[in-house]
């Protein structure tokens, strides 16, 4: 099935971008424009499904109504977001011209302010998580004049995160290559974010992450023993241990639990500069912990799933990456329910976890060799994959 998708605002792209002309012209009583673009727009859409060609439409209007047909000429131009990248620091990519089908006239009927919808399809591609948008421009084929300020337009091309999602046990206990020497990476910045789903938050050190090197560690569970509730210690918070020290979601029996069953995406950023260690939960910083700056964090293994009998539980992650910057809010925001690109050169490593039924090892797609065979990890309880069936479900985030 193929989707249409109405353009919508995301936000406003400077009128210094496309220059307007108008004041300079004579005394004109009509003009040709793409009302999406009124006001300097940037439009955004969502891809279509894989194998599904996405569908886009915009219209082109005059300001009243002419006696004639009003013919425009519709022609896709890269420069117009070239320009745009350059000028806001932006990194799209421009949809492949093979994959865009664009009419090339829209015409406006005499007696009528606006043509029919036109349409541009953008034929299915596979975009390695990189952001891809295009660019297009309508010049006036007869006597009326374009706007020139709304006769450019940038849509957006937005690929949401929907994927499948392994689920593993203590069984599956892994360790991302190398495994037999150390990475050897000395970090003054790094960032680590993952999206994590846990069926039960009932018991201390489930460890879903085991990172770290000489003389600091990286230590990410679910539970410790320093919360008491009514009913013993309360385990529905996520600890980082890191620098000899650790800070948390917080106290849950004070309002701030975790829930079981609920998809949660966590990052830590760190600046040795500072010193500064900061969490975030959901694209939102929830505690931080300073360690003293000019530190730099070692990292020679990459651990997941690996507190052995205190991991009874069941874990569904996805899309584990390893930065070598200390990415800000608004990137881990902007980001986390999305692909980033897979040659992206600050990229240590990067697990998107999507191979589906049947794979036994998760690719790092940077090309780095940070590869991880599920159940490798033996002990901690891994057990390889042939004795421990992953489960793949499909989820939208």
């Amino acid at each position: 099935m193929k989707k249409t998708i109405k353009i919508f605002a995301l936000g406003l792209l400077s009128a210094a971008l496309f220059s307007c002309q108008d004041a300079a012209l004579p005394t004109i009583d009509n003009l040709v424009y793409i009302s999406d673009a009124a006001n300097g727009r940037l439009g955004v859409v969502n891809m279509a499904d894989a194998g599904e060609d996405t569908k886009v439409s915009f219209t082109v209007r005059l300001a009243q109504k002419a006696e004639e047909d009003i013919k425009v000429a519709i022609t896709i131009d890269e420069s117009i977001l070239k320009n745009y990248n350059e000028s806001y620091q932006a990194s799209f990519n421009h949809v492949a011209a093979e994959n865009i089908e664009a009419p090339a006239l829209a015409v406006i009927p005499a007696g009528s302010i606006s043509s029919d919808p036109v349409t541009i399809n953008v034929k299915s591609f596979e975009t390695m998580g990189a952001q891809y948008a295009l660019s297009f421009k309508i010049t006036s084929k007869g006597s009326i004049p374009v706007a020139e300020a709304s006769s450019q337009y940038i849509i957006q091309l937005m690929k949401p995160l929907k994927q499948l999602v392994p689920t593993f046990s203590r069984a599956c206990a892994m360790q991302c290559a190398p495994v037999e020497e150390a990475w050897g990476y000395s970090l003054m910045n790094y960032t680590l974010e993952w999206w994590v789903k846990m069926s039960s938050l009932n018991i201390n050190n489930q460890a879903i992450i085991n990172s770290g090197g000489q003389d600091c560690e990286l230590y990410i569970r679910f539970g410790d023993l320093i919360y008491s509730g009514s009913s013993g210690y309360d385990n529905r918070f996520l600890q980082i241990k890191t620098m000899g020290s650790q800070f948390d979601t917080g106290n849950p029996t004070q309002g701030n639990a975790l829930n079981h069953g609920q998809w949660y995406h966590f990052a830590i950023s760190y600046d040795g500069n500072t010193g500064k260690s900061i969490m975030y939960k959901d694209g939102q910083m929830v505690a931080e912990l300073s360690t003293g700056a000019g530190r730099p964090m070692n990292i020679d293994r990459f651990q997941m799933c690996s507190s052995n009998s205190y991991f009874p539980n069941q874990a569904e992650m996805c899309q584990v990456r390893l930065w070598k910057t200390t990415r800000t809010a608004a990137q881990i925001q902007k980001n986390m329910r999305s692909e980033v690109e897979y040659s992206n050169p600050d990229l240590i490593m990067y697990l998107p976890m999507s191979e589906g039924p049947g794979a036994t090892k998760l690719n790092d797609v940077t090309g780095n060799g940070h590869d991880c065979n599920i159940g490798n990890l033996t002990s901690a309880g891994g057990n390889g994959i042939g004795t421990q069936a992953v489960a793949w479900t499909e989820y939208a985030f």
